[in-house]
């Protein structure tokens, strides 16, 4: 709103255009979400995107819920998406800094540049890629701007042996139907087990969640993220059990809140 109120800017005009992206031709089954981001170091001019994250489908009209990491699609595919960034990101012609690209997913297996920045992905992704990819770009772009050896990939890592995604937690399902209680939010009663597979493993991140004991609110389409129950970070022994797992997370967490606060009671 403050940009409103800057002045000269009621000579600025912005047009927008809002498109559509498919999962079509890029997955084979359902639940993912039409876009991708590519997270990155710019070393000295030199673009370095360690790795392609994958997202669950937004819940409407755009509140994201989850970013999950290594992605699942074929190298080749995947390298048609780290060419664009790559293209995208030397076009700022940018020295040293973090960077994160959004994709948006099209048709006959082409893409649509959303948005590239001169910044690490929030929230989790880089600790996201130093699980799963052993690569702290943190601590990669720090020795890069003290003039350390820094051995970032050449190319982006299409593949890992682990699994992780952070999963933001909104009273709603995966289908965006809202959750039919306003119980306390008590995630320190859930049993996990009952949701997810042998092997996954789930953390809550309390400084992105709200109080323990707050009545659940309903979720607003106009909020964005800031329907957040809670941020969670779900680590799993491949991509495709993580996939499965973050979904039964949001589509089982209301149930399993009730049942765990009947037992309490």
């Amino acid at each position: 709103m403050n940009e409103l109120y800057a002045s000269g800017t009621d000579g600025d005009l912005l047009v927008e255009e809002i498109f559509t992206g498919t999962t079509e031709g890029w997955y084979d089954e359902p639940g993912h979400g039409d876009h991708v981001s590519v997270e990155g170091i710019v070393a000295h001019g030199v673009y370095h995107p360690p790795c392609l994250t994958a997202k669950l489908p937004v819940v409407a009209p755009f509140t994201e819920v989850a970013s999950t990491l290594p992605g699942t699609r074929p190298e080749a595919l995947q390298r048609r998406i780290e060419d664009v960034s790559r293209a995208a990101v030397d076009a700022l012609n940018l020295d040293t800094c973090g960077t994160h690209t959004e994709i948006r997913l099209d048709p006959g297996g082409t893409v649509t540049l959303i948005e590239t920045g001169a910044r690490s992905g929030g929230l989790l992704l880089t600790r996201q890629i130093d699980e799963v990819h052993s690569i702290d770009p943190i601590a990669m772009l720090v020795d890069e701007q003290l003039g350390r050896e820094v051995g970032c990939p050449s190319r982006m890592l299409t593949t890992a042996d682990r699994a992780a995604a952070s999963v933001g937690v909104i009273p709603t399902n995966a289908a965006v139907i809202p959750w039919p209680t306003r119980s306390p939010r008590r995630p320190d009663l859930v049993n996990w087990a009952r949701i997810v597979s042998p092997g996954t493993r789930v953390e809550e991140i309390k400084a992105f969640s709200m109080p323990v004991g707050e009545p659940v609110p309903s979720y607003d389409p106009s909020g964005g993220s800031r329907n957040w129950l809670g941020l969670f970070v779900v680590h799993a022994p491949d991509a495709h059990q993580l996939h499965r797992d973050c979904h039964a997370v949001l589509d089982n967490l209301e149930a399993e809140l009730g049942r765990s606060l009947g037992q309490r009671g």
